[in-house]
């Protein structure tokens, strides 16, 4: 994130453990935000238990980078685990999927929550605000089913209302299985966002090259089981595109649900002897990879710290102009 110098953070250096005395830290999710924090916390001295659902840890580390472009993205996940497996004061729990009952009777007085995020299989995006009728339909997907290895029966719709990396991607991998892809956008160009990355001319041109269908300024109105409809974003007309198959990448929906249960049982938590809960990546607010891992850094950072909530968190550089 280049946050290290605005935040005067060392980059391989943390801050020793303050407050909390010798309590030890529970964390829920060993996605890359429950990763880095858990590595954090132990580098600073606090002794942590990490729990995740699954059998292998990293959380969307272990699908993302199996997408084209993307296998560089696995180092994320490799360098945490590495440093985790050095440091002694980590004990990792392994298919352990944690319920309010579980975190109520875990005995930890703090509890980190990292449990990630899902894409919405409703349309709603930065274009839509309200669910897109047809959704519901067995044969719409999202980047869950296609990442999990759902078959995939073409032509094929690839609606990307995200607007980074993801749609694009997705839309590389059909077509190079064979598919006929159509990708559409409520964007001017393909991958909008990733302007700002410097990819987004060799993405589209990607595309092109691998014979992708462009249709670009139009967003979805709706999906009939054979085909959907397309509304141009300057003059509001339709379009009618048929495929088999519709894949939507919108937004993702936080998996917060354990946290605002934990977090509205007051009575609960107090006699549980839970002191601090806290819910942080894309539990908080789904991002891309690195904005989970500099959540989960942050919290470590700030664990047991006495925050001023005066004082301006970032280093300013004043410029004197004479």
């Amino acid at each position: 994130m280049g946050e290290e110098y605005r935040r005067g953070w060392h980059p391989e250096i943390m801050n020793p453990k303050n407050g909390h005395g010798e309590d030890p830290v529970l964390i829920v999710g060993a996605g890359p935000a429950g990763l880095e924090c858990a590595m954090s916390l132990a580098k600073r001295g606090y002794d942590v238990a990490l729990a995740d659902a699954s059998r292998e840890l990293g959380g969307r580390l272990n699908v993302e980078p199996k997408l084209p472009g993307l296998s560089a993205w696995v180092r994320v996940r490799d360098y945490r685990l590495g440093q985790i497996a050095k440091l002694p004061n980590i004990e990792i729990f392994r298919e352990s999927r944690m319920d309010k009952a579980a975190l109520l009777d875990s005995g930890y007085r703090h509890i980190i929550l990292a449990t990630g995020a899902k894409w919405r299989r409703d349309g709603v995006g930065h274009n839509n605000f309200v669910p897109v009728a047809g959704m519901d339909a067995a044969n719409v997907l999202t980047p869950h089913d296609i990442m999990g290895g759902t078959n995939v029966t073409g032509p094929v719709i690839v609606y990307d209302d995200d607007q980074y990396y993801m749609g694009a991607v997705i839309a590389e991998k059909l077509r190079t299985e064979g598919n006929d892809v159509t990708l559409v956008t409520p964007g001017t160009d393909v991958a909008t966002w990733s302007v700002f990355t410097d990819e987004q001319f060799k993405t589209q041109a990607k595309l092109m090259k691998l014979g992708v269908n462009l249709v670009l300024t139009h967003k979805l109105t709706g999906w009939r089981g054979d085909h959907g409809t397309f509304a141009c974003n300057y003059t509001g007309a339709e379009k009618r595109i048929e495929a088999a198959t519709l894949v939507t990448v919108t937004s993702r929906l936080s998996d917060d649900a354990l946290f605002l249960d934990l977090k509205a049982d007051d009575a609960a938590r107090k006699e549980a002897g839970i002191l601090s809960l806290k819910n942080i990546g894309d539990a908080d607010v789904p991002g891309a990879i690195v904005h989970a891992v500099y959540a989960g850094h942050k919290a470590a950072r700030e664990f047991g710290e006495v925050i001023d909530p005066d004082q301006f968190p970032f280093k300013r550089e004043l410029v004197f102009v004479k």
